[in-house]
């Protein structure tokens, strides 16, 4: 919904096993990660 791709977006599978599964977002570039922290900060506000 926020037009941001994720290139190797993954469970972490060794948390699986845990109540609070991780989620491993992938390399990203520095534009991709800037346009994610902005929706995060919008959607925080």
């Amino acid at each position: 919904m926020a037009g941001i791709t994720l290139p190797s977006l993954s469970t972490d599978l060794a948390a699986l096993m845990s109540c609070l599964p991780l989620v491993d977002l992938g390399r990203v570039n520095s534009d991709t990660a800037s346009k994610l922290a902005e929706v995060i900060r919008r959607r925080c506000a």
